[in-house]
């Protein structure tokens, strides 16, 4: 279907109550990036100078992220179908394997315009208490208490990752 490659293209084009049917009916079980972020935030200097948007495959890595993010400004969730920015991913950084990232050659701002969809930092942590994931703190003070809520955070599972992504997708403005 031609509208379903509209998607890989140019989301943001498309309706948002249309984008959400697209991506019920020719993306279920897709694989996703997730950013936790402010929103509008550019990304730190390093960042910016390596040209690189950290993500992960994990919806509650990057709510925890959005969570912690809360403290300067609104925190965010944005979600973006993977196979949109294969050709960008890049070796990730040494936090690999415990916030499942993916490395994204593109300035964070850059794939904040190009997700498919953007939830608030609430609205990604009630989802994920929905789906009786434990360990998910309300706010989070400083930089130890986000480590902390990284290292002892509930693993999840592809099965909470899909549910995250159908909820994510109703409740996205």
């Amino acid at each position: 279907m031609w509208l379903c490659d509209l998607l890989l293209t140019r989301p943001q084009s498309i309706p948002l109550a249309l984008r959400r049917w697209l991506h019920e009916r020719c993306y279920k079980n897709a694989e996703y990036l997730f950013r936790g972020t402010t929103r509008g935030f550019p990304g730190h200097d390093g960042v910016r100078e390596l040209h690189r948007t950290c993500t992960s495959t994990d919806p509650l890595v990057a709510t925890l992220f959005a969570i912690e993010s809360s403290r300067y400004g609104e925190g965010v969730v944005h979600i973006a179908l993977r196979r949109r920015f294969r050709r960008l991913i890049v070796p990730a950084n040494n936090y690999e394997n415990l916030e499942r990232e993916v490395a994204v050659n593109l300035l964070p701002v850059t794939f904040a315009a190009r997700s498919d969809f953007t939830i608030t930092a609430q609205q990604a942590r009630d989802i994920l208490v929905n789906l009786a994931l434990a360990n998910i703190p309300p706010a989070i003070a400083n930089l130890n208490h986000f480590h902390l809520a990284l290292v002892i955070r509930a693993r999840i599972t592809e099965e909470h990752v899909q549910e995250f992504i159908k909820r994510a997708i109703r409740v996205a403005v």
